[in-house]
């Protein structure tokens, strides 16, 4: 009974578009870019967030990965020791822009991005 329910939810989900149904819609990516250089002025960008939802900075140190506690219990970020560094929302397509001027003692501080409202945590990334 359980195997035949699995199979059938997988069929479902997988299942080729009819005239009738809606085109998939891809999941959207949260990323992390950065440009400038460290020490100095640095530009986070953030793209692929739910547009005009809060987005988290947060970095620390790369090594374990952590459960999160709420807004977003459970996403697992992939730091040792972290911070929020930000707090910003995102503009209606998605994307947020965070310039920072990047102490000596920071460079190779890994950060990642966190869409509070989906709970998607970005790919690490080392400034």
């Amino acid at each position: 009974m359980i195997h035949s329910t699995i199979l059938a939810l997988t069929a479902a989900l997988f299942a080729a578009p009819t005239s009738l149904d809606a085109a998939p819609v891809p999941l959207a990516t949260l990323t992390l870019s950065v440009t400038g250089t460290c020490p100095g002025t640095q530009t986070l960008h953030v793209t692929g967030a739910t547009p005009n939802a809060n987005v988290a900075i947060i970095h620390g140190i790369a090594g374990r990965t952590l459960r999160t506690r709420q807004p977003c219990a459970g996403a697992m970020i992939p730091l040792s020791f972290p911070r929020l560094g930000a707090l910003r929302t995102a503009d209606g397509s998605g994307n947020v822009n965070v310039v920072l001027n990047t102490a000596a003692g920071a460079c190779g501080r890994t950060v990642v991005a966190v869409d509070v409202n989906s709970c998607e945590v970005s790919a690490p990334l080392v400034v």
